[in-house]
């Protein structure tokens, strides 16, 4: 791991700022996104990794991947990571009890469900964010990673997005995130992309397609999963 020393911002005692790799599947964008702004605040280098292996690869080689970047890999669990490729549960428990044992001081991860994990899960020793506040969600994590926290920094950026547990100001007549929503993470992507690279002001994007090929349910998929970036959701 290479670490360099960094100032805290009140000038106090230097701390080491390291570079962590924080692998997500594309529904928890907002998450890795406010987590890697809680860490650049408080000094440290942060890769955001929309994490989403191949079937045809082996687990094993695609969290190895994850090992050729320096520094600790975060991964962003819930009950929905674990069906990423998809994969069956033994594959799972096999690769977390062998592998990721194995590095287990490079892997960490934080629980964003409050549903049972796989049993092997214990090996990452997940901190668990569900339902709590943004200063104890904050205070979890650094200590799960033995981190120091650090005065805010004067010339830092305000994030743009909130912390993804606070609703919009105005949500109205949403309908219910189909829990069976897979895929069409490049569509959701390109969404994203065209209404948000922008110069600032209103910005519209059109879903064009025939009747039935799941244009309503992409963009009710955007409304919840993008939320933590609006003041507004409306539909």
């Amino acid at each position: 791991m290479v670490a360099q020393r960094h100032l805290t911002g009140d000038g106090g005692p230097d701390q080491e700022s390291q570079h962590f790799v924080v692998a997500f599947p594309g529904h928890h964008r907002p998450w890795a996104t406010w987590i890697a702004r809680r860490l650049e605040a408080h000094g440290h280098r942060v890769t955001s990794h929309r994490w989403d292996p191949d079937r045809d690869q082996a687990l094993e080689d695609a969290l190895g991947d994850l090992l050729l970047a320096r520094g600790r890999v975060l991964l962003v669990l819930s009950d929905w990571f674990f069906q990423l490729g998809p994969r069956r549960e033994g594959d799972w428990n096999d690769v977390l009890r062998g592998f990721v044992a194995a590095n287990a001081d490079r892997f960490a991860a934080v629980n964003l469900t409050n549903r049972a994990l796989l049993p092997a899960t214990a090996v990452l020793e997940p901190v668990d964010l569900w339902g709590i506040g943004e200063q104890e969600a904050e205070r979890r994590l650094l200590v799960r990673l033995s981190l120091e926290p650090s005065a805010p920094r004067t010339d830092a950026v305000p994030s743009p997005s909130r912390y993804p547990s606070d609703p919009p100001a105005v949500w109205g007549e949403v309908p219910r995130r189909n829990a069976r929503f897979t895929g069409r993470e490049d569509l959701l992507n390109r969404v994203q992309e065209s209404l948000t690279d922008v110069e600032p002001g209103a910005s519209v994007c059109a879903l064009v397609g025939m009747s039935g090929i799941g244009k309503t349910q992409l963009a009710a998929e955007y409304a919840h999963r993008f939320s933590p970036d609006y003041d507004v959701v409306w539909w």
